[in-house]
C-alpha cells in the first residue's frame, strides 16, 4: 500500500474514529506516532516475520536488497 492508497481510504472513514496498531502478544493499542523511514525491502523469508527490515545507521547487513521509503505507524 502506497501512501496515497491510504489517503484515499482514510477520506472514507469517520474522521473521529480511532487509527489502533496491534498490541505486543494480543489485543490493539492506540496509535500514538508516525516514523518515517528507510526499508529493506523482502529480507525475510519466514511466515512468522514481516517481509521487511527497518534500515538502521549501518547499511551492511541488507546490502544488496532493494530499498524503498516508507511511513511506520506506532
Amino acid at each position: 500500500m502506497t501512501v496515497q492508497e491510504l489517503i484515499d481510504k482514510l477520506k472514507t472513514c469517520d474522521k473521529d474514529a480511532l487509527v489502533v496498531t496491534r498490541g505486543y502478544e494480543a489485543g490493539y493499542d492506540s496509535a500514538t506516532s508516525v516514523y518515517l523511514c528507510t526499508v529493506a525491502l523482502n529480507v525475510n523469508t519466514a511466515w512468522y516475520y514481516g517481509a521487511h527490515e527497518i534500515l538502521e545507521e549501518s547499511l551492511d547487513e541488507y546490502k544488496g536488497y532493494e530499498t524503498a521509503k516508507a511511513v511506520r505507524i506506532g
